[in-house]
């Protein structure tokens, strides 16, 4: 097979032709679409491919465009986060008004501190005395207030003034209104206390020059019903998130959850890594190729992991380069009998990825990404409950067999996993209602 690929759209003017080079078949490739205009808006989208009814050649050429295409789009920010690998972190939140912005993170000394403070509110509340009504005998009434000076005349504000980004007040009404804790009918492990997991999904891009997806929402979705469904989630779903609500939402959910808690985090959507430092990035809704701080670090989202204070946290990453998330301290399945309880003793924080440190393919499993459809039917089969490790053997297995691609899975130690420890997939059944 000729071993390039020309990209042509004769109805388009203002975007060049371009001739790609074919990637080595032993190297992972981009995910599953190729170049097509998309109506209405006429925007670069990644459609499905029919990826069993393509040979290999076919396959590496079409991902191996798609590829370089990304490339060329982001390097300029490459370059920049290869001067400043911090370009895209973001500061801690001094508040938690701060927080519910998203322009900053949580941590624990901020978690603390507010619920310290809430804690003090509602000791005073109680202890107060009652105030006697207005008229009570025996009690004088208020003097009238002096009526005050009119206010001066406003003066114009003459100094620039920053607008700050939208409110994800949205998804933060998902939280308070979605994590509420329904009665558990029936538990594998009633040790866990609730069960909590919130899905991003991103197909839609604010930014023209960057390709829509097509399924990514689409996944989030169908695996938040999984888990809600069959393994008895409280569930939110993230669609088209931006930067701001995405961090917004998981700072919510850091001042939801407690140490008896069992969390996930899954992300489907464009993912980059800049080679010559290692570090992978994630791509929300409102990012700009060539600004990497509108894109979301790994380094903030093991901070967001770490603020979670959950015994059991498992991040899913399903987007390109996902395995710069997964750190050295690999965890490989469990050959023998599992005391659940040692391993509840534990601190676990894990996280699963699609791939290595490479791009994925993410469309071409019945309208799925592979790896989200075989980590839907692999956790359809849970029955009392099994560790991740084992899960996820069974998923890099499936994806392989079928796909040049190798997810990982590992303890994320810097967001304090602890050796021995594991996430544990349980099978529930919730009461309808709260």
């Amino acid at each position: 097979m000729n071993d390039t690929i020309v990209l042509i759209d004769q109805s388009r003017t203002d975007v060049p032709t371009t001739v790609l080079g074919v990637a080595p078949y032993d190297r992972m490739v981009d995910a599953v679409s190729t170049f097509q205009w998309g109506a209405p808006d006429q925007r670069l989208t990644f459609r499905q491919l029919a990826v069993g009814q393509m040979s290999p050649d076919e396959l590496l050429s079409t991902l191996r465009a798609r590829n370089r295409y990304k490339k060329e789009l982001f390097a300029e920010a490459i370059e920049a986060l290869e001067r400043d690998p911090t370009l895209a972190d973001l500061d801690i939140c001094k508040t938690m008004e701060q927080a519910e912005t998203g322009e900053c993170l949580t941590d624990s000394v901020l978690l603390a501190s507010a619920s310290a403070t809430a804690a003090g509110r509602a000791a005073a509340a109680e202890t107060a005395p009652a105030q006697p009504a207005a008229g009570t005998p025996g009690i004088a009434a208020p003097a009238p207030a002096t009526p005050s000076p009119p206010a001066a005349p406003a003066q114009p504000v003459r100094e620039t003034v920053n607008v700050p980004a939208p409110s994800p007040g949205a998804e933060l009404a998902a939280i308070d209104t979605r994590l509420t804790t329904r009665k558990v009918k029936a538990a594998a492990l009633p040790q866990i206390q609730r069960k909590f997991a919130v899905l991003i999904g991103i197909d839609r891009y604010e930014d023209s020059r960057m390709p829509q997806l097509d399924n990514a929402v689409r996944d989030a979705r169908a695996i938040a019903s999984v888990l809600e469904e069959t393994l008895g989630y409280e569930t939110v779903v993230v669609e088209n998130g931006t930067k701001q609500q995405m961090v917004a939402t998981l700072n919510r959910l850091a001042t939801i959850v407690n140490p008896t808690d069992s969390v996930v985090i899954y992300y489907a959507g464009h993912g980059e890594l800049v080679p010559a430092t290692g570090l992978g990035y994630w791509q929300p809704a409102n990012a700009d190729p060539k600004d990497p701080r509108t894109w979301i670090s790994n380094a903030d989202i093991g901070r967001m992991i770490t603020a979670l204070g959950a015994s059991q946290v498992a991040l899913i990453s399903d987007s390109c380069y996902s395995g710069s998330l997964v750190p050295e301290a690999r965890i490989r399945p469990s050959t023998g009998a599992v005391d659940p309880a040692a391993m509840l003793s534990r601190k676990a924080a894990v996280v699963m990825s699609s791939g290595g440190n490479e791009p994925v393919f993410d469309t071409g499993k019945n309208g799925h990404s592979p790896f989200a459809w075989n980590l839907m039917r692999t956790l359809e089969q849970v029955s009392t409950w099994q560790a991740g490790g084992n899960v996820f053997e069974r998923v890099r297995f499936a994806v392989a067999r079928e796909l040049p691609q190798r997810p990982r899975y590992g303890g994320a130690t810097e967001s304090g996993h602890q050796a021995g420890g594991d996430y544990l997939f349980e099978q529930r059944e919730l009461d309808k209602e709260p």
